[in-house]
């Protein structure tokens, strides 16, 4: 029986433990449970792609054993090569809109205020959402929950505020962690 919930399990191809001991997932004695499944989304600019990535050395000590999926554009995915704070990169160019509506994740976390960052966001299923969406009720509804991801807590979401500000259809939520780390998380 496939252990579909091990760090080790591809889905598409035998796991590495299989390929080189030919142990199967009944018995194998490498099985490395998955306790959360993280969704990043951080599609802009490269150098955007690459400043947010502070964000990933909190979040693993936070949730060691979980399993990021990081959800960017083709032209980032070298930036995760060799990363391996990163389980999984899905670009949207490629497979991310099929993958991403069949699984299921028990954090969300979009980083990313374009329409198309926060769609997906709320296309998603998460038992836990942060950063922007699209609220799922009304249409052209943005929800912001600004994510701190420097010290400097009214630098880092000035230009936010400042983009959304004059416009009705804008809820703001602002989390701020009260040791100012890299980024605010709940629970």
């Amino acid at each position: 029986m496939l252990k579909y919930n091990c760090r080790y399990f591809s889905g598409d191809r035998p796991c590495e433990f299989y390929k080189k001991y030919k142990v199967k997932c009944d018995s194998c004695t490498y099985y490395y449970p998955i306790k959360q499944k993280i969704l990043i989304i951080k599609l802009d600019a490269i150098g955007d792609v690459l400043r947010t990535t502070s964000i990933l050395p909190p979040l693993k000590q936070k949730y060691p054993e979980s399993h990021i999926t990081w959800c960017t554009m083709s032209n980032a995915k070298e930036l995760f090569d060799g990363n391996n704070l990163v389980d999984e990169i899905v670009t949207i160019e490629e497979d991310a809109h099929i993958r991403l509506t069949a699984e299921e994740f028990d954090i969300v976390i979009n980083l990313d205020s374009s329409k198309i960052s926060s769609a997906i966001a709320a296309m998603v299923k998460g038992k836990e959402k942060k950063g922007f969406v699209l609220n799922q009720n009304v249409t052209d509804n943005i929800r912001l929950q600004v994510i701190v991801v420097d010290n400097d807590v009214e630098k880092s979401a000035e230009h936010i505020f400042q983009e959304y500000e004059n416009r009705e259809n804008i809820t703001f939520e602002y989390f701020v962690q009260p040791e100012k780390i890299h980024i605010y998380l709940q629970g």
